[in-house]
């Protein structure tokens, strides 16, 4: 999305404007609404700049200026060059952008009355308008390696944003964060791994051939965040809604309907991220273990071994706190041994959330009895390489833990 809220208002980052209204403000014509020399209109935007501290100050038309100054010779630069209005549009579209200073703003309420008196109907007459041609989009669709620089400056006003329990979320809002996530994000080859994985492990459905096939023959179809959205949404069954009313699209639908807009609600979104063992997006869930900030934040080791943890022995930990829960003790002794050990799983899982399972202290006899379950477990993954798998999850050598699992405890 492309509203921040800045002292209890409404604000839109320069640089997205033309975005927003669907390039009716492109940078050549923003900067004249901006420096008060609209001359057709007579439309002034106020605009402001975003410090370091936080505290905001407002600009003078006449700083902007210098920067249709700047404008004016970098498009004067491109028209030297040969086929300017063809091959090089998009190049200037970009590039122009990138002249107008970060951290600058306008509230919204000035952008959204500044374009209703340019677009009204009784100033400009269209063509051939089409519905929803003189409205705004604050949920515009922005290439990948450009959205980035148009939120440069309010990358914190980003970070604070956190949705409440249960919360729907916008398609456009998660395809835009997971753009600037950590590990789902354009920059990151991660994101490459799980669109790979994903088709691999349903090879032998001919339904995701068809969809792959699909998608690369629409224009969006360098745009990865959209690709794994449609992929859990079409394919794997995460729920989707418009207006709280369930979808039943097929998965051509979201091929078809790819600029339309639908909702999900944030607690499916995390059950199903974790069905299948895939980080959290650090916009939405900034508190969980399991997010892609801090998944990012450990050593590759460390991470391999955190994550495995709390996607393997959550659930089992989970489960037998359930069934503890559950006994009806028989005698008072039994009572109090149902309690130590529902205090013991409860230890582990708070633990576990906390991310310092393997740093809890624990005694030789419960060290060995651990790392012998890890040992059954890779094992029925596959003998071959279960110990150094289990050593590495550890973080010892293939050595130490022969040594831990043979040895007798005292």
């Amino acid at each position: 999305m492309s509203i921040f809220t800045i002292d209890g208002h409404e604000a839109v980052a320069i640089r997205q404007i033309p975005f927003i209204t669907g390039w009716d403000f492109p940078p050549d014509s923003l900067v004249d609404y901006l420096s008060g020399q609209d001359e057709t209109n007579r439309v002034l935007i106020p605009s402001y700049h975003l410090s370091q501290d936080g505290s905001y100050h407002e600009m003078l038309p006449k700083e902007w200026r210098v920067i249709e100054t700047d404008l004016e010779a970098y498009s004067d630069s491109l028209s030297l060059r040969e086929n300017y209005k063809n091959e090089l549009y998009r190049e200037w579209r970009g590039d122009s952008i990138q002249i107008y200073p970060p951290s600058t703003f306008v509230w919204k309420r000035d952008l959204e009355t500044a374009y209703f008196e340019v677009f009204s109907e009784e100033n400009l007459n269209l063509a051939y308008e089409r519905p929803q041609d003189r409205e705004l989009n604050f949920y515009p669709f922005i290439r990948a390696e450009i959205l980035s620089v148009t939120l440069e400056g309010f990358e914190h006003l980003l970070e604070d944003h956190t949705s409440s329990n249960n919360a729907i979320v916008r398609f456009k809002e998660i395809h835009q964060f997971l753009i600037l996530d950590p590990f789902y994000g354009s920059n990151n080859t991660s994101i490459d791994s799980v669109i790979d994985r994903i088709y691999q492990s349903n090879s032998n459905n001919a339904l995701f051939g068809q969809f792959y096939d699909n998608f690369q023959n629409l224009r969006i179809k360098t745009d990865k965040q959209r690709h794994l959205i449609y992929l859990w949404c079409g394919l794997m069954g995460l729920p989707c809604s418009i207006n709280n009313n369930v979808i039943t699209w097929h998965w051509s639908d979201y091929l078809t309907n790819w600029t339309k807009d639908f909702d999900i609600y944030i607690d499916d979104l995390k059950e199903f991220l974790r069905q299948h063992s895939l980080p959290l997006p650090m916009h939405f869930f900034p508190d969980d273990i399991d997010n892609t900030k801090k998944k990012s934040e450990l050593n590759s080791t460390d991470s391999k071994i955190t994550m495995h943890e709390f996607e393997t022995l959550l659930p089992k930990l989970e489960k037998e706190l359930m069934l503890l829960t559950n006994i009806q003790p028989e005698s008072m002794a039994a009572h109090h041994e149902r309690e130590k050990k529902i205090k013991k799983v409860q230890l582990q899982i708070d633990s576990l959330k906390n991310g310092n399972y393997s740093k809890m202290k624990e005694t030789p006899k419960e060290r060995k009895t651990r790392l012998k379950e890890w040992l059954e477990e890779e094992l029925k993954q596959g003998e071959r390489g279960a110990i150094t798998r289990t050593a590495k999850r550890e973080g010892i050598t293939r050595q130490a833990l022969s040594k831990i699992v043979k040895r007798n405890s005292t």
